[in-house]
């Protein structure tokens, strides 16, 4: 499981369908925005949904942490033993397909429950310069950067200078380099 605690106290903002792929935007306290991209959509669930919807929390799980309680949400299962049957096959077909599951649990207003194939986290900004590729239609740009990544993940903080990379400390990285004799 992966949580995303930059969001705890921030917003669900939204939700857009294009056909088998889900558009969530969050925004952080801060007011940060990001677009969390699940592709491949089995199931979803959206639920509550006020104006200011408030984030408790939000994580992600791979296909083998999915519980029989997610498949019995997601498609209104009954508790009985036609239920159990069909949560059993389901929960069987997840784990053989590798879906994966975005909970949003809310301190108020919406939670959605996501059954998918890939889910990623882009920057609003990143997510838009995509949607707005020329000649290309935005699930399927959105889709190809997607791809690439299995586990979302926040944008990271900008890499190191190449000093700490490479082991040495700051006085010996800015030293000028030693000439070669033989030049």
């Amino acid at each position: 499981m992966k949580e995303y605690a930059e969001f705890h106290d921030g917003s669900f903002e939204g939700l857009w369908i294009d056909g088998k792929t889900a558009h969530i935007f969050l925004a952080t306290v801060e007011r940060d925005r990001f677009v969390i991209v699940a592709e491949d959509v089995a199931e979803l669930a959206v639920e509550g949904v006020r104006s200011g919807n408030i984030i408790f929390e939000v994580f992600t799980r791979d296909s083998e942490e999915v519980l029989p309680q997610d498949i019995r949400s997601l498609y209104a299962l009954q508790e009985d033993s036609v239920g159990d049957t069909q949560c059993a096959n389901l929960l069987e077909k997840v784990r053989f397909q590798g879906w994966r599951i975005l909970e949003i649990n809310p301190s108020y207003g919406a939670s959605c429950l996501i059954l998918a194939s890939s889910i990623c986290l882009f920057r609003r900004e990143d997510w838009t310069k995509l949607q707005l590729k020329p000649g290309e239609s935005e699930s399927r740009t959105a889709s190809a950067s997607c791809r690439s990544s299995r586990e979302p993940t926040l944008p990271q903080a900008p890499a190191p200078p190449a000093a700490d990379r490479m082991g040495l400390d700051d006085e010996t990285a800015m030293r000028p380099p030693i000439p070669h004799a033989g030049r």
